[in-house]
């Protein structure tokens, strides 16, 4: 009996999470000449921890250096919201399995993610590892998505001015003023049936000019010339 239980219980806690909604402290051990200079909060999601407050003790060395709690920098990027995990999944699912996004965001409902954040979470890593490489950029051009919009301001913290690409916003400018006569027009065009009619008479041309037409040679180079 008592290794039943034992068993029981040993497999229950195995699949257990941590409730969301917990706050998790993070330090480090006190060393001598170290001072606490901070205490960070952030929301932090993880696979393995869910959300949770995320509180961290920043600490300094006697040299002036700072030094963070490692146990947080371990589950989550620097000043990041999501974490290694999360992020890993979500790339893996999506750019090696092929899966759309709506399905990984319906597999992680329960973390309450936002549809738009899962852009966010594999559009982040790209832009911080472009960063590194490259440098901070003066600003940058994208279309008129909230999620490229957010992935660069998490990024660099805001600091970066963007623009709006020109061919995106007149191609939605456009299809708010042309979106009733278009839709119009093209009721009308399937009430009197001109695609079919235009089929109908291209076809009866074609086969008038198979039957009239003894060099098919010359109907070929004549159609040449008018293109």
């Amino acid at each position: 009996m008592f290794h039943q239980w034992h068993d029981y219980w040993q497999a229950t806690c195995e699949n257990l999470r941590i409730p969301a909604g917990l706050c998790h402290y993070f330090d480090q051990p006190a060393e001598e000449g170290t001072q606490v200079r901070k205490t960070v909060r952030r929301q932090v999601v993880t696979l393995e921890l869910s959300a949770f407050e995320a509180r961290e003790v920043v600490r300094t060395a006697s040299d002036h250096q700072v030094r963070r709690a490692p146990g947080l920098a371990a589950l989550v990027p620097k000043g990041g919201k999501y974490g290694f995990d999360l992020i890993a999944h979500v790339g893996t699912e999506t750019f090696l399995h092929g899966r759309a996004l709506q399905a990984v965001a319906a597999e992680l409902s329960p973390l309450a993610i936002p549809f738009s954040s899962l852009h966010d979470i594999s559009l982040n890593p790209c832009l911080c590892q472009a960063s590194e490489r490259f440098g901070k950029p003066n600003e940058v051009l994208h279309d008129l998505g909230d999620a490229i919009a957010s992935a660069c301001d998490r990024a660099w913290n805001g600091t970066v001015r963007h623009r709006v690409c020109h061919y995106h916003l007149l191609a939605d400018i456009g299809e708010d003023l042309y979106a009733r006569p278009q839709t119009a027009l093209r009721e009308l065009v399937r009430q009197l049936k001109l695609q079919s009619r235009m089929k109908e008479q291209r076809r009866g041309q074609t086969a008038w000019l198979r039957d009239h037409v003894e060099d098919t040679t010359a109907l070929v180079l004549w159609r040449t010339r008018s293109m």
